[in-house]
């Protein structure tokens, strides 16, 4: 089974979350970086919070109609440095985020493991969250 690696990160800023994506799969390197409105800032103000909307915000990238192709009947993992984030999104007892998982991996037909990573190993991603974009800024680049 093909591997995809997906590194995520978050931070708070100015009352808005901002994530950042990196994907990496063979051939293909993706990015992306989303800030969310004060709204849900409003919601969720802390930052294990912004991080499982980061990593949720990297599963709904998987999703779209353009790229889903690229994540069907795969192994993904997730990688962040936030352990709680990633041992929440892990969690088998937390219902409600546990249905939503299954139905992305069922969704794609792929299989979803949530890993953590040491600060140093995310740099990329954290670099994305850095950016401030507003929506989806998407760079695809072929490696040879």
């Amino acid at each position: 089974m093909e591997i995809v690696n997906i590194y995520t990160d978050a931070s708070i800023k100015n009352k808005k979350i901002k994530a950042g994506i990196y994907i990496t799969l063979p051939g293909v390197t993706l990015s992306s970086s989303k800030e969310y409105s004060e709204n849900l800032y409003n919601c969720f103000s802390n930052v294990v919070m912004a991080e499982m909307i980061g990593i949720d915000s990297a599963l709904q990238f998987c999703l779209k109609e353009k790229y889903i192709k690229l994540f069907l009947s795969k192994k993904i993992i997730i990688h962040n440095d936030n352990t709680s984030a990633i041992n929440n999104m892990s969690s088998t007892t937390e219902k409600i985020g546990k249905k939503h998982i299954e139905k992305i991996k069922n969704d794609l037909n792929s299989i979803i493991i949530f890993k953590w990573i040491p600060r140093t190993e995310n740099k990329k991603a954290d670099k994305l969250t850095k950016k401030y974009y507003k929506y989806y800024n998407i760079s695809t680049k072929i490696i040879l």
